[in-house]
């Protein structure tokens, strides 16, 4: 499992933003990408095809995650992560892991949760996932929480720092920034 990291120059400023990939080896990847107006690095996207080529600046290889290695992962990513992540519970569940491991996801509307329905039902089948949903705007008649991811939701479905506790954090580079304030508060080092 691996984070890559793309550097992109704009407005003469470095921009960074990091993504699980859905799959990939040592030549190629495979990204979800969303075109956001407001997104500086995913104007860039905007003109791709499903064979364009993107320039990585960083491949972070996540710790080895070995069968019951950490009691606890705890994962808090905000965009598009639905789908990416989809990929690693469906990894997790082909171990057969007793961990716990907690998603919490953050997003705007209830339609950038594009695999709901599968990750709710990947959910009842795995009593050791759960997962969290924070919607900034809330319209939706489902059971997810109407306010963005704060320190309170995070500690109320993190805990508190323990040395079997693993935390990743994947998002645009504000709401990591934000989130890796609130784990230190918390306790969490990195």
């Amino acid at each position: 499992i691996f984070l890559i990291l793309v550097e992109e120059k704009i407005n003469k400023k470095y921009t960074y933003r990091s993504y699980f990939p859905l799959m990939g080896n040592k030549k190629e990847i495979i990204l979800i990408l969303k075109n956001k107006k407001a997104g500086k690095i995913s104007k860039l996207f905007k003109n791709f095809s499903f064979d364009s080529f993107l320039k990585i600046y960083k491949i972070i290889k996540l710790s080895n995650l070995k069968k019951n290695m950490k009691k606890f992962i705890g994962i808090i990513t905000e965009g598009i992560g639905p789908p990416v992540i989809w990929s690693f519970l469906e990894f997790f569940s082909k171990i057969n892991m007793r961990t716990q491991i907690r998603f919490i996801f953050g997003n705007t509307f209830q339609e950038n949760f594009p695999f709901l329905k599968e990750l709710k039902n990947f959910e009842l089948n795995f009593p050791n996932i759960k997962i969290f949903y924070r919607l900034e705007n809330y319209f939706a008649p489902f059971d997810f929480e109407d306010k963005i991811i704060n320190q309170q939701q995070i500690q109320k479905f993190i805990g508190e720092p323990d040395i079997g506790k693993t935390i990743l954090v994947n998002g645009p580079l504000k709401m990591n920034l934000k989130v890796f304030k609130i784990l230190h508060l918390l306790g969490f080092s990195k």
